[in-house]
């Protein structure tokens, strides 16, 4: 062989030996891949989960395929195709029962993105502190009451999320009486648990409407011992009343007559209860009892009402009724059909005959009868409006409202739209009522603004809770979902530091 031909023949394979490193980036390593990557939390996988993750199901790593569904092979046969970087892997550890958790479980494993195993909350004893739990970057409490946990373990939950930047999410769900388990109020109010959440368990009241019915006939004016008549203790007890009920509440005026003094007015807004007491004040006296009137425009007021959970008429009076057996019929249909409640309250009579009236009148409307001395108005008014009937919530399906739709929590989600709202495409069954902690974001919003998921930052962890369960029983609808199961992996995925 010549050797001006062999030294240019040494040269020309030296030159494509030096080409083919560059266009692996010079590192050995094809070009655009990196080592797996571990989640972003405090608490690093086991080598052996990042080496188990496996790219897309079914797809040969030496090919890639366009949309069209034709392969493009390497023109080089010796040259290995990069293969697709495989999405990190998350250990996850969910306490719960097996059948609560089952729906969970399967569609944390089908997003490929999640390790997950499941214990009895019975058996959180194993993991005796926070470094154990440290093995898995979130731990998710699925309908797990305060009351199961064994003794320490809050203490060891709190140093998991607080120092170790762990991240935690709790779910809803009812015990086997269908009363609240994981967010009984009762059983969590105060403990360590509760500090760790972005949402506190409290009594849930939702806005209500409130007409007072207030009797303006003339014996209402006359005087008592102290000067002063039913009516002025009336409107001081209705007054007193205005300064205590919650910001939202919607409170209307009207005197016996039918005559509508200060209209349906939210005492969340500016010099709403001011303006009810100034015109409530300017009320005089005159005429008979008669009372239908009054309730007549206290129900259709009622029913005209937006925004409001519960409707309530409060009638006050201090004689006898000449319609009383009208009013009884009246509050009983409203009552029957239209879920508005009523309540009377009798002032400073002993006649037998008035109070069984007043007695038949409230039973009828779903209310309670108050035989009243005027000094102890307000704080009976105060019991009427504040009852556990007037309070208390049904679970009815709605579409949680979605407060950003431009948060990460959202991308790849579908919504719908409705006015202003931003709606979630499925509905839940119900929701545990809660308030949200001053600098928790509320991410997901059911009636009222009651938050559905919220979640915070938590010392070096973050905490989410979802207010409704995850096992299907309020939430078959969502769970089934593409949108919202989407939404859930993103959640899940957040609160990963």
């Amino acid at each position: 062989m010549d050797r001006k031909f062999g030294r240019l023949s040494l040269l020309f394979a030296l030159c494509l030996a030096i080409s083919a490193f560059s266009a692996c980036g010079g590192t050995g390593v094809p070009s655009g891949e990196s080592d797996v990557s571990q989640p972003t939390g405090s608490f690093s996988l086991p080598s052996d989960t990042a080496d188990s993750t496996d790219g897309p199901t079914g797809t040969d790593s030496s090919e890639t395929t366009d949309s069209s569904g034709t392969s493009d092979s390497s023109d080089s046969p010796d040259e290995p195709e990069e293969p697709e970087e495989p999405d990190a892997l998350g250990r996850i550890l969910v306490f719960g029962k097996a059948d609560e958790s089952a729906a969970l479980l399967s569609l944390l494993a089908e997003s490929g993105k999640y390790d997950a195993e499941r214990a009895d909350i019975a058996d959180a004893a194993e993991y005796g502190t926070a470094e154990a739990l440290g093995a898995y970057d979130e731990i998710i409490l699925n309908n797990v009451a305060v009351r199961e946990m064994p003794d320490g373990f809050q203490e060891i939950l709190c140093s998991y999320v607080y120092d170790l930047g762990g991240g935690l999410l709790t779910a809803g769900g009812r015990d086997e009486r269908g009363e609240p388990h994981a967010y009984n109020r009762d059983d969590m109010t105060g403990t360590v648990y509760e500090e760790i959440l972005p949402v506190q368990a409290v009594n849930f009241e939702p806005p209500a409407g409130i007409v007072f019915v207030l009797d303006n006939s003339g014996s209402m004016g006359a005087s008592g011992a102290d000067g002063k008549s039913a009516l002025d203790r009336a409107k001081e007890g209705i007054s007193a009343c205005l300064d205590a009920l919650p910001a939202g509440d919607c409170v209307s005026v009207v005197t016996s007559d039918g005559t509508t003094a200060a209209p349906l007015t939210n005492l969340g807004q500016a010099g709403g209860a001011d303006v009810i007491k100034t015109v409530m004040n300017g009320i005089g006296f005159g005429g008979g009892t008669q009372i239908y009137a009054g309730l007549s425009e206290a129900a259709e007021l009622l029913l005209s009402a937006e925004g409001v959970y519960a409707r309530h008429v409060v009638l006050l009076t201090d004689g006898e009724i000449p319609d009383a057996a009208a009013c009884v019929g009246l509050a009983e249909k409203y009552y029957r059909e239209n879920g508005i409640t009523f309540s009377a309250v009798g002032l400073g009579t002993s006649s037998a005959f008035y109070s069984e009236t007043l007695e038949m009148f409230a039973e009828s409307g779903g209310g309670t009868f108050y035989a009243a001395e005027t000094e102890d108005l307000f704080s009976l008014l105060l019991v009427d409006l504040h009852s556990t009937e007037l309070r208390e919530f049904e679970y009815e399906p709605f579409f949680p409202e979605i407060s950003d739709p431009l948060s990460p929590l959202f991308e790849g989600v579908n919504f719908t739209q409705e006015g202003d709202r931003v709606l979630m495409t499925a509905q839940l069954g119900g929701f545990f009522g809660a308030r949200a902690k001053e600098g928790s974001e509320v991410v997901l919003s059911g009636p009222f603004g009651v938050p559905v998921y919220a979640c915070r930052d938590f010392g070096a962890g973050k905490a989410g809770s979802f207010l409704c369960d995850l096992s299907g029983d309020w939430s078959a609808e969502f769970m089934a979902d593409e949108g919202c199961r989407k939404f859930l992996l993103n959640a899940v995925g957040a609160l990963i530091s």
